[in-house]
């Protein structure tokens, strides 16, 4: 069950910009001293995302991303994550 939820939720910012007829663009955003993940997904959280809860698993579970959210590690200054956005056409 929890595999197909992590599916769904992974595939949705691609789905959705398909289904409104939008892009998806891929951005890095450097961190800097002081930033959250909760932090940046609601900064870069596409208008039509409901959750930013949702937001971040989407970004967590990217597999370019992997390295960074690995148990026990935390987001340092300088790290890199790419962050899905919803570009109108």
């Amino acid at each position: 069950m929890a595999m197909f939820a992590a599916a769904v939720i992974a595939m949705s910012i691609s789905q959705l910009a398909t289904d409104t007829g939008h892009e998806v663009e891929v951005i890095t955003y450097t961190v800097k001293s002081g930033d959250t993940l909760w932090a940046i997904a609601n900064r870069y959280a596409p208008d039509c995302t409901k959750d930013v809860n949702e937001f971040m698993w989407q970004i967590c579970q990217d597999d370019r991303n992997h390295n960074l959210f690995q148990a026990g590690r935390y987001l340092k200054p300088g790290d890199q994550i790419l962050i899905p956005l919803i570009i109108k056409k």
